[in-house]
């Protein structure tokens, strides 16, 4: 078994161990190519960059208080390759924190196609007391002048799709409580008809020390599409502070073998990938993203497309993505390794390429970029990766200086939130509260010349049901929690399950 793969439309979502021609890329992977500094471990697990996607919360709440305080923001300077297109820009990354380590990891900036309409707000660290404490970033409207901070709302009372699914090709989109005529009222949940190369990110609220902030929905670029996301990067020793340190990351993520390692950490707002299999992860709020989708935390806009997606061509995709969640919860050699020197290290082995037991190291969720722009000799070309154009000096000075445009705006945020939160507190605040809107550096680009393919139009929502009232103080709506996928013991397998194999993927 050394390749397992399905369709997604035209993606090919590797949900297996995916053999990329080691034997002729082990060996080329060096130092320079990774530009991994004495002092820096770059990971294959941890957080997704939160501009690069983000789950959907019903009842978002503040994240957990941490004991120290995160850095200052490294300096990153943009790789010299950037995927084609007018709409891609850099954001740069922030600090995230780590619970085995009891300390923080560089969530690395991204090449991101910006959403049509949408400007990125990023999240920021705040001092509390006890520690330190995330807010989280989202995706906001420009043309929004001012930011409506509301009370919290209500608990949800979504418990999934109330009618028959009108189409294969159909996702639902969660109900919500939406503040109107100062008051929640309760919107249904609806069917969403997907849209060849879009995805629909329901609406949603985001939770802020002034209030909670409402995201309308919008249509978003399907995962594999968005960009280039980058490996995170611990710092064994603070590098980052020495004088015109300046980092660029250079191991991309592999968006297409994310699927097979993707997990949500609602607490912190966040999508994971990696080794989060152990019951312990389970344990301290890390799910697998099939078992978040549908339970009592939230919706993940990134299941309901890829099934809804799958189910045309594979009907068993949900059963062999459990499958292969639960073979790897009981099997820790078919895991994926947590750094790039451990990738590098097991590709190396003669062993790798064989189709025998399975090693980890057949479980490549992150490659040097300039791999990604041109293959090894023998290497298996991804067929979801992005064409690339390179970059001069002056354009990713010019691409770094919106990046430190985008920190300003991070410590603006912060500012206006706590100034505002100290003034009145959300909890016993009436009204909402509508402070002026800054407006990010981080925003999509105009349609210009017909370079840019416009969205779909938004789907119509269903009326308001002004018959449903917000539960009673203390009671909360019945849901389902997310659930292990353990199953009564049963004889391992000598080799991982097998998986059909899909047609050829055809190019757009």
């Amino acid at each position: 078994m050394g390749r397992i793969r399905w369709r997604l439309g035209a993606t090919v979502f590797a949900i297996g161990w995916i053999a990329v021609g080691f034997s002729g890329t082990a060996r080329a992977w060096q130092q320079s190519e990774l530009n991994e500094p004495e002092g820096a471990q770059v990971l294959t697990q941890g957080p997704i960059h939160e501009a690069f996607a983000e789950p959907v919360l019903y009842d978002p709440k503040p994240g957990p208080v941490v004991p120290k305080a995160s850095p200052a923001p490294i300096a990153e300077l943009p790789p010299d390759q950037k995927p084609v297109g007018a709409n891609v820009q850099w954001i740069p990354g922030y600090w995230a924190w780590d619970d085995a380590r009891n300390d923080f990891i560089w969530v690395s900036g991204l090449w991101r196609v910006i959403p049509p309409g949408r400007q990125y707000v990023p999240g920021y660290w705040q001092k509390v007391e006890g520690g330190n404490q995330w807010v989280p970033g989202y995706w906001g409207t420009p043309d929004a002048t001012q930011v409506q901070y509301l009370s919290e709302p209500p608990g949800s009372l979504e418990n999934g799709p109330t009618s028959p699914q009108p189409t294969s090709d159909s996702t639902w989109a969660p109900g919500m409580w939406t503040w109107q005529s100062d008051q929640y009222m309760w919107r249904p949940g609806f069917w969403v008809n997907n849209q060849p190369g879009w995805m629909w990110v329901p609406e949603s609220y985001s939770w802020t020390p002034n209030g909670y902030v409402s995201n309308q929905g919008y249509w978003d670029y399907p995962f594999v599409n968005r960009g280039i996301p980058f490996a995170p990067v611990y710092f064994t020793q603070p590098i980052y502070g020495q004088p015109n340190f300046r980092y660029t990351p250079a191991v991309s993520l592999v968006t297409s073998a994310l699927f097979s390692s993707l997990f949500v950490r609602p607490s912190y707002s966040s999508y994971y990938f990696g080794d989060y299999y152990a019951p312990s992860n389970f344990q301290s709020g890390i799910y697998p993203w099939y078992a978040f989708h549908g339970s009592r935390y939230g919706y993940d806009p990134l299941y309901a497309h890829a099934a809804a997606q799958n189910f045309r061509t594979n009907p068993r995709w949900a059963d062999e993505l459990h499958e292969l969640y639960r073979y790897r919860r009981e099997h820790a050699e078919a895991r994926p390794p947590h750094t790039f020197a451990e990738t590098r290290r097991l590709a190396a082995r003669p062993t790798a390429g064989s189709t025998a037991v399975p090693a980890a190291a057949n479980l490549v969720l992150a490659q040097p970029l300039n791999r990604l722009a041109a293959p090894a000799a023998g290497a298996v070309a991804d067929p979801n990766a992005p064409r690339l154009e390179r970059i001069d000096a002056a354009r990713r000075q010019e691409f770094a200086r919106q990046g430190t445009q985008l920190n300003q705006s991070r410590e603006d945020r912060l500012r206006r939130e706590q100034k505002a939160s100290h003034a009145t507190p959300a909890t016993t605040r009436p009204v909402p509260r509508q402070p002026e809107s800054p407006r990010s550096p981080v925003v999509a680009a105009p349609r210009t010349g017909g370079q840019q393919i416009a969205p779909p139009a938004a789907p119509e929502h269903p009326q308001l049901d002004r018959t449903i009232r917000p539960a009673a103080p203390g009671t909360a709506p019945v849901r389902h929690e997310p659930q292990p996928d353990i199953r009564p013991p049963s004889p391992a397998p000598a080799v991982a399950p097998a998986r059909p194999a899909a047609p050829a993927p055809k190019r757009k």
